[in-house]
């Protein structure tokens, strides 16, 4: 999925959530559009026939603007999106108690991009393939090579079927 470590999509996978305004700095900067995302008032207006038997009232003078609501709202109001499937990364502890130094490496971009992830519910990490070295890698410019035919290294895990107790 091309997101590094630092990134929010590899966030949500390996804790479970993101939170609305993690989404909404994400899709707007993509996008080039401050409001094109919406905010927790705009969600709440739009779901709110839904989920209630009245229709949405009209605002009154004394409730708060769409920024205010947001600015104001904090963590109670946030929408969360999330999982529960308690994925992990193959190499989340591999360098440094980190993942790997790069999985990528061409002359302009050296960074993790690839990982296997597995649900840490029914599957244990037996073994994985190791990577090279910084010091090896160091002696390119950029991949591929001729020991490297890729310019993304090789990743594979091991994994072990965990017993299921019902």
């Amino acid at each position: 999925f091309n997101s590094s470590p630092q990134s929010q999509v590899y966030h949500y996978l390996q804790s479970g959530y993101v939170d609305s305004d993690k989404w909404r700095q994400i899709v707007n900067h993509c996008n080039g559009d401050d409001k094109l995302f919406p905010t927790r008032r705009q969600w709440e207006d739009k779901y709110k026939s839904i989920l209630t038997e009245n229709p949405s009232k009209p605002p009154t003078q004394n409730e708060e603007t769409e920024e205010q609501a947001d600015e104001s709202s904090g963590d109670k109001w946030r929408l969360k999106f999330g999982h529960d499937l308690k994925l992990s990364s193959g190499y989340t502890d591999y360098d440094n108690n980190k993942e790997p130094f790069c999985t990528n490496y061409t002359d302009d971009f050296k960074d993790t991009i690839d990982y296997i992830f597995y649900s840490t519910d029914s599957l244990t990490l037996t073994e994985r393939i190791v990577l090279p070295s910084r010091e090896i890698l160091s002696q390119y410019d950029n991949l591929p090579s001729e020991q490297f035919p890729s310019d993304h290294l090789m990743i594979g895990c091991g994994f072990e079927l965990k017993k299921v107790v019902y």
